[in-house]
This record gives C-alpha cells, sequence and structure tokens, in this order.
C-alpha cells in the first residue's frame, strides 16, 4: 500500500513538471505571456494564471499592484518562482542581470507623495517549499491601517508572510526593500499565527530606510503561538527605524521566535527606545533563542543604550562569532538562489 501511495506521489509530481510553464511579463505588453514577444503587460495577471511548478519571468520597469485599491497587493501562488531582472530578451534565468535591469514593485499609488499608498506591496500566504521570490526592489508599502488585528493593512509594508493554520516556507532573495512603512514590520512582517514559518529563508537582501511606527523596522517575527524560526543570511540593515527593532524584532508570545541571523550587517539603524538592531520579547511561557553568527553592528542608535541586541530571551542570544568584516553595499547583488 505504501509502495503504491509513493508511486502515486511520484506520478503526480511528475505530472506537474511536465505542466509547468513560464509566463512573461513585460511594461506595457498586451500578450498571453507565452513568450517574451507575447509577454504579459500585467504582473498581475500572470499571478493570477500562475500554478504551482510555474515561473514568472519579470522584464525591469516599476509595477503596481493596482491604481487606486490600497487593499491590492502582489500575491505570490504557492509553489510558484516569481524573478525579476530580466531585460526581455532571456531565454534561460541565468541570463538575467538585476543589478542593471531594476525590476520595481511599488506602492506608490494613488497621489505621489501622499499617504495612500498600498498598505503591503507583496503577500505570500501558506507557502509551499519552493516557492520563491527573488532579484526585486520592493518599497513604498504603507500598512498604516489602525487595526487590532494582525493582517497586511498594518504589517509588513513590503511583505506580508501568513503561515496562518498551516505553514509557509518562501525564499526572498537578491531583494531591496526600501522605503517601506507599517505600524509593525516595515519591510517584512513573518507571522507564525498558530502555525510555521520556520521553512522561510532570506538570503541576501537589503532592508534601507523602512519605518515601524511601533516595532520592528526592517523585519519583525512574530512568534504567536507558532513558530517563526526562520533564516536570515547574508542581508544589511541600514537606516531602518522603530520604536523598539529597527533591524529586527523577534516576538514570542504562546510560541516560538528564534531566527539564525547569519553574515548580516546592521549599519545606522536607530530605535526611539532600545534594540536599535535587534530587539527579542517574549511572554506568555514563549521562546524567543535567536541565533547570530558573523554578524556586524556599526552605528546603531537607541535611547535607552546602545546594545546591539535587547530584550528579554529565555537565555542569553548565542552571538557564536561577530567579526568586523567590510560592510556590504546597499546595493543588488548577484543572484545565489536560484
Amino acid at each position: 500500500m505504501k509502495q503504491r501511495l509513493l508511486l502515486t506521489f511520484v506520478l503526480f509530481l511528475s505530472f506537474l513538471n511536465l505542466q509547468a510553464k513560464v509566463l512573461f511579463v513585460r511594461h506595457g505588453s498586451t500578450g498571453d505571456g507565452s513568450s517574451w514577444q507575447s509577454a504579459l503587460g500585467s504582473l498581475q495577471s500572470a499571478l493570477l494564471k500562475a500554478r504551482m511548478g510555474d515561473e514568472v519571468w519579470v522584464a525591469s520597469g516599476t509595477y503596481t499592484p493596482s491604481q487606486n485599491d490600497r487593499n491590492a497587493s502582489f500575491v505570490i501562488p504557492s509553489g510558484v518562482k516569481v524573478l525579476g531582472g530580466f531585460s526581455g530578451k532571456e531565454a534561460s534565468a541565468s541570463q538575467r542581470d538585476f543589478t542593471v535591469n531594476r525590476t520595481i514593485l511599488s506602492g506608490e499609488i494613488g497621489s505621489p507623495g501622499t499617504e495612500d499608498n498600498s498598505f503591503t506591496v507583496v503577500v505570500v500566504r501558506n507557502a509551499a517549499e519552493g516557492t520563491l521570490l527573488d532579484g526585486f526592489e520592493i518599497s513604498g508599502g504603507n500598512a498604516n491601517h489602525p487595526v487590532r488585528e494582525i493582517t497586511p493593512s498594518n504589517c509588513g509594508g513590503g511583505l506580508f508572510n501568513d503561515a496562518t493554520g498551516g505553514s509557509s516556507s518562501v525564499t526572498i532573495s537578491n531583494c531591496f526593500f526600501k522605503m517601506n512603512k507599517a505600524l509593525y514590520g516595515g519591510g517584512v512582517y513573518n507571522n507564525a499565527g498558530n502555525g510555521n514559518c520556520s521553512g522561510t529563508k532570506i538570503l541576501n537582501c537589503d532592508f534601507y530606510k523602512n519605518d515601524a511606527k511601533v516595532d520592528g523596522g526592517g523585519i519583525y517575527n512574530q512568534g504567536g503561538s507558532g513558530m517563526c524560526n526562520l533564516m536570515i543570511q547574508n542581508c544589511n540593515f541600514e537606516d531602518n527605524q522603530a520604536y523598539y527593532g529597527a533591524g529586527i524584532l523577534n516576538q514570542a508570545v504562546f510560541g516560538e521566535a528564534s531566527p539564525t541571523i547569519e553574515n548580516c550587517t546592521f549599519f545606522g539603524n536607530g530605535s526611539v527606545v532600545r534594540g536599535s538592531p535587534i530587539y527579542n520579547h517574549r511572554e506568555q511561557n514563549g521562546i524567543c533563542n535567536p541565533v547570530l553568527r558573523g554578524c556586524r553592528f556599526d552605528n546603531n542608535t537607541g535611547a535607552v543604550g546602545n546594545s546591539n541586541v535587547g530584550g528579554n530571551t529565555n537565555t542569553p542570544t548565542q552571538q557564536q562569532e561577530e567579526v568586523k568584516k567590510n560592510k556590504k553595499p546597499i546595493m543588488m547583488r548577484p543572484t545565489t538562489a536560484y
């Protein structure tokens, strides 16, 4: 019986691979997405058409979730790879150069320079392994709706990753989160939500001038009644702002928020109260034991003390190695995740 089930599963995966396709997106095009010559002009249309195993290739340009609907976001389907940085001529993903072909997902809708931007630019929900967002600049989100619930309208101006009631294992790589705002998690909000987002990976990303009106300027990891033990690796956090945890805030309430933070730099982040690079908060038997490896901290400020890591972890945060390596520049870097 087990062998039959295994065979059925393998055949199902093979069927998915045979059906997998690439959808092409280029600003201003009017095609069906079957090639660069017949590219879709709307990223939203491509995301609606994409199915598990598909890839979405997005040419350089600026794309917004909507023209005037603040609740609209780019929703990444589970199991889909969404890749930016194409010029519109490539035959393989390895040929793209997103340091040159800037592909911007922007929340700047409505009237420029006002507070009517998209609440959250990108949303991921219960993503299976293999879900990928790679090679984008994500900017202009403004999740400022004053509601008490954890929703994309007040959490994660750049990206809201939701594992509520299940799991989310998205990989976010080679992305530049720039000047996003939220009440919680200006750049990214990872929500365990009675589930598990520990399979999430944030790799080779930059967080620059993101602003949380409350906590978690760059990233907010919420382990509420769930597990939020993700990997954050080779990332820059520069000039982000918050009350607590201007770089990263980890919160564990009846759950666990113990990410691994590896080879990251924290420079010029400022908290109104404390924990300007990283702040850990646990309550109600929560577990909050982040592991840090090879991180650098420079010129971060907080009104109450200037410690690199603040808060009330279960045990002292494991700073296994702190090295004075050169600060990586805030810029798009060559791809590592694809």
